[in-house]
């Protein structure tokens, strides 16, 4: 099927554009259009010569190396375009294209094409093309009673905003609802205030009417809890500390190492004006080939603040941002989920706003992958903290944060169980992605539960040696919300996963369901018990704060004592084999604090549980910039 191109025509004042057949090359369409750019002075021909160089290194098109390193502007590119072909250029922004049109082709075929099918005229379809020396390719699979294909020139990001504004009710609504029912939460439904008060009432009554049998009861769920998420911890830290460095690759000679892989960063952002400028030179500092870096700031449509602060910023070439219309829901990862079909990488990455990733972190990433068996469908990054010494609740949580990392992920990774993924520094396979479905638009913890659904599907999660530097939570209340938005998180998760504990069992192995349980349930009411637990330490202290019938029910004090003792030392052993690291070493006087520390975790939790029954897909944002005022990296 012949194209043709679309030139403007001086005898039309609205910018009309008459068809003008192109004629065929005798040489490469893109090596015509290079000779074009020397001669038009847009580029240098070392420039060429170079871009040629670096687009065999890296499996790209020089056209692509030169736009990304910023030796070619895109308006002068498109300027050349529009000359070579002899065709007009569109702006669909000024003149929108027919949204029935887009949909016909589908959203996601122009996405990956790069073309907008702009409207019908006199049988024929006029398309908006990025890359016009793709078209003639992709022109012989248009169905024939599409009719003759006409060509126009448009930027690649103008086309994607056109697809976006065009379809942005169908774009949300697929993003909220994109994931099956079956592995989405949102099914759940808030609890009515009369059924809490039913709840309560019930509560209370069985204190009042049956004291000691009550709280007999929960004090054995709470050493039960405490019994078996401290076997589990010294199980994963046993696997981490005696574990054999993984050995080395062999180096390779006389080996052509393959390109690597395009890479699509995905930063949700929501009212994050006084850490954008921040933001964006921590990822201008990162290290891979522009014309494999794809970042998008995903800003929420009525975050008029940050799409301001953005809008003053000169993004990098290869840096855009997209705004993502309202919805029924506000989270994170309904903000992924709209953002995933205009990503350009195989590769997708999420990092924070207040996210201060390694320089080198995405040649790791893509070497990582290179490496990696086909089953891994996703490598997660450490998380640290770049203001520990802010205050108290900074160290401990720094502490946190380095056992959580540094030793039990490790543990889980060595031991082959499933892993739940932190909410950055986390890169996905997007085919992989695209596969098991995308992240649940209605759960706050959607890191956790993409983790369980991968291992579920059959794939894995490794670990991968690269640090994110992120703000840690300073105040009280602050850190409360984001741990009760954490652990509501994993709540939802886990009522999801065990709606079929059958099927999980069979799905993860027995191994597998085991950890789940301890991942999450574990977690759950080891915060919920915390008091209790506390309650129980004072009371066989000595404390006239435990019945004696309560303490009639459980092991004599010099039993349970030192068995209790034992506990919290095998605990402080393994907080500090979490901080063993030399940048780690100034928390251990911290370490007995810890205890303190969570019970901050209890309140959360209450916190959570409440939420999940009024307000289980409220998302109660972490406000950052608080404690920014620490030297950056150096570059």
């Amino acid at each position: 099927m012949s194209v043709i191109s679309l030139q403007p025509t001086r005898d039309t004042g609205d910018g009309l554009l008459a068809p003008v057949p192109r004629k065929p090359a005798p040489r490469p369409e893109r090596e015509l259009l290079a000779d074009l750019l020397v001669r038009r002075g847009d580029i240098s021909p070392a420039e060429r010569l170079q871009a040629v160089h670096m687009a065999r290194l890296q499996g790209r098109r020089p056209l692509e190396v030169l736009e990304a390193e910023g030796w070619l502007a895109p308006e002068l590119l498109l300027e050349a375009r529009c000359e070579m072909y002899r065709a007009g250029r569109i702006d669909p922004e000024q003149a929108p294209a027919d949204p029935d049109l887009i949909g016909a082709y589908g959203i996601d075929w122009c996405l990956t094409h790069g073309i907008l099918p702009w409207r019908r005229l006199s049988g024929a379809t006029v398309y908006l093309v990025a890359e016009p020396e793709e078209f003639a390719d992709i022109a012989a699979t248009l169905p024939p009673e599409a009719g003759q294909p006409v060509l126009a020139v448009a930027g690649a990001d103008a086309i994607a905003e056109a697809i976006r504004a065009a379809h942005a009710p169908h774009l949300i609504a697929r993003a909220e609802t994109a994931l099956p029912g079956r592995w989405s939460c949102r099914g759940f439904r808030p609890l009515s205030a009369m059924m809490g008060l039913v709840c309560l009432y019930l509560a209370t009554a069985a204190l009042v009417l049956i004291p000691g049998l009550v709280t007999s009861a929960l004090m054995w769920i709470t050493l039960a809890v405490l019994a078996i998420t401290m076997g589990f911890k010294l199980m994963l830290a046993v696997a981490c500390l005696s574990a054999r460095p993984p050995p080395q690759p062999p180096p390779e000679r006389n080996k052509t190492r393959p390109p690597l892989p395009a890479m699509s960063i995905l930063v949700p952002l929501l009212r994050e004006s006084e850490v954008a400028e921040k933001l964006l030179n921590n990822l201008d500092r990162l290290r891979y080939p522009r014309a494999l870096l794809d970042v998008l700031f995903v800003v929420e449509a009525e975050d008029d603040v940050t799409k301001n602060a953005l809008s003053q910023l000169r993004l990098p070439q290869g840096f855009r941002m997209l705004e993502v219309p309202r919805g029924t829901v506000q989270t994170k990862p309904r903000a992924l989920n709209f953002a995933l079909p205009f990503c350009r990488g195989e590769i997708v990455g999420i990092y924070d706003a207040e996210d201060r990733p390694d320089p080198d972190q995405l040649l790791k990433v893509a070497e990582g992958f290179r490496h990696a068996a086909p089953e891994v469908a996703c490598l997660q990054g450490r998380l640290d903290f770049f203001n520990t010494r802010f205050n108290l609740i900074a160290r401990c949580f720094t502490a946190e944060y380095a056992g959580w990392f540094g030793l039990f992920l490790q543990g889980l990774d060595r031991l082959g169980l499933p892993i739940p993924l932190g909410g950055t520094t986390l890169f996905l396979r997007r085919k992989v992605l695209e596969e098991v479905g995308p992240w649940d638009a209605h759960n706050v913890t959607e890191d956790a539960d993409l983790g369980m659904r991968l291992y579920r599907h059959g794939y894995r999660v490794s670990l991968i040696d690269t640090v994110t530097q992120e703000e840690a939570n300073v105040r009280i209340w602050p850190w409360i919300k984001q741990r009760s938005r954490w652990i509501k998180g994993y709540m939802a998760t886990y009522a999801v996963h065990m709606r079929s504990p059958r099927a999980l069992w069979r799905a993860l192995g027995p191994g597998g369901f085991a950890a789940l349980q301890c991942l999450f349930l574990g977690s759950i009411l080891s915060a919920l018990t915390m008091p209790l637990l506390l309650w129980l330490w004072l009371g066989h202290l000595g404390a006239p704060i435990v019945p004696n019938a309560v303490l009639a029910t459980l092991p004599p004090a010099h039993v349970l004592g030192p068995v209790m003792l034992g506990i919290e030392a095998v605990n402080l052993a393994l907080w500090a084999a979490g901080v063993r690291a030399a940048r780690h070493r100034h928390l251990w006087p911290m370490l007995p604090l810890l205890h303190v520390y969570f019970l901050m975790s209890s309140i959360a939790a209450l916190k959570a549980l409440v939420e999940l029954l009024y307000k289980p897909f409220y998302w109660d944002k972490t406000d950052h910039g608080i404690a920014m005022d620490v030297p950056e990296p150096p570059a």
